[in-house]
């Protein structure tokens, strides 16, 4: 395939029919990505649907790179990357993503469909309806403190869905948790723990280098271990007590984080001034990822790279197989390279008889006539004809 066809089929392509687009935003059905939901409801399925999902989740943000200008695009002051489009994702310790929601279309937004299922918020809806299809009593789900407060944790546990989170102090609804400044004062490793019985929720509170507060519907501080801290006054590594949510968190919440890892060592960088092209392409590499998660699963080696270069291989013998070369062909003929003149040769290009350009009338009937003895020689002028100072131009 040449260049040009390339750029022509980037050109028109598209994913949804523009023209049952819905333009007024004060319409219910207005959608701002509407260009690309049906490839988005198309990965969701799939990935959902391929592999059984690991017993260990964690819900998180993704960022999409874009500087362009669209109304979903996000700013992120703090984060790494600070220009795009969020994505809300669900994925296992592997870095298989089950599910994504795209911030700003209409299904990420509410609770999701059901009875009785309460509205906490615009955070705590996300994890309702990424968890709409997890299997009960089967599955523990570990998000941070955007997300969590206790009214979703109490409803995660009457839905048999175990889950464990950090908090925010103002979202603690009046629990009396130690100060940092009093767990300060105890040291590092101290740990306060409350409970509502009724409720089901575990409130854990444990000073490092500062207080951290988790939540959660099944596990509490219970058992007790031990981690590694640099002492700053000792100068060498001491003992601290960490409560077992906290090594838990610790040890799956980073199922995205892999994913975003792995998507960004390559990258489909393709600039565009299409904004939707963006977000299919990260969905495409999307799915090259968990395929190479799901290659490593089942005793492939390799790495990523090797992975992307024997799609790309594939994909090429496949297209060979089914002739897409001819009919490129015969859709898109080459461009004929212009033939070059032919150039003055040696011997009279050093016969030393001088020859010096002389203004033709019809420049453009004959271009570059050399006149030297009896022959006439074509090279490539505009408005010169060479003409020897041994044979009088007549």
């Amino acid at each position: 395939m040449s260049r040009n066809r390339y750029e022509e089929i980037l050109s028109i392509l598209h994913f949804n029919n523009n023209e049952e687009a819905v333009t007024d935003p004060a319409d219910p059905k207005y959608d701002k990505l509407f260009k690309v939901k049906p490839l988005a409801d198309h990965f969701r399925h799939v990935f959902k649907g391929s592999v059984t999902p690991e017993t260990m989740q964690a819900i998180d943000e993704m960022m999409i790179p874009f500087k362009g200008r669209h109304s979903a695009k996000q700013y992120m002051p703090k984060k790494p990357t600070k220009w795009g489009y969020k994505l809300w994702c669900q994925a296992g310790m592997s870095g298989y993503v089950y599910d994504l929601e795209i911030l700003g279309s209409p299904d990420a937004k509410g609770p999701p469909p059901g009875v009785d299922v309460p509205n906490l918020g615009e955070s705590s809806n996300v994890i309702l309806r990424l968890t709409k299809d997890v299997e009960r009593k089967k599955h523990q789900l570990f998000f941070d403190n955007f997300f969590s407060c206790p009214e979703l944790l109490a409803y995660l546990k009457l839905q048999d869905i175990f889950a464990v989170a950090t908090l925010k102090a103002n979202r603690s609804r009046g629990c009396p948790i130690s100060t940092e400044k009093t767990m300060r004062k105890r040291g590092r490793g101290d740990i306060a723990q409350f409970s509502d019985v009724k409720a089901g929720l575990v409130i854990c509170a444990w000073y490092d280098n500062r207080r951290v507060l988790t939540i959660s519907n099944f596990l509490g501080k219970n058992p007790v271990s031990n981690c590694k801290r640099f002492d700053r006054k000792t100068k060498k590594d001491v003992s601290v007590p960490r409560p077992a949510c906290i090594e838990l968190y610790n040890k799956f919440m980073g199922g995205v984080d892999k994913a975003d890892m792995l998507l960004s060592l390559y990258r489909t960088k393709h600039r565009s001034k299409k904004w939707y092209h963006r977000i299919a392409f990260h969905l495409i590499s999307l799915a090259a990822v968990n395929a190479f998660v799901l290659y490593r699963e089942v005793g492939g080696e390799g790495s990523l790279v090797d992975f992307l270069v024997d799609i790309c291989r594939c994909l090429l013998v496949e297209s060979q197989d089914l002739g897409d070369s001819s009919d490129d062909e015969a859709t898109t003929p080459l461009r004929q390279r212009s033939l070059r003149a032919n150039q003055v040769p040696t011997n009279i290009r050093h016969d030393r008889c001088n020859h010096w350009p002389l203004q033709c009338e019809k420049p453009q009937r004959c271009k570059w006539t050399v006149v030297s003895g009896e022959l006439d020689f074509c090279a490539q002028s505009v408005k010169c004809t060479f003409v020897s100072l041994a044979q009088p131009a007549s």
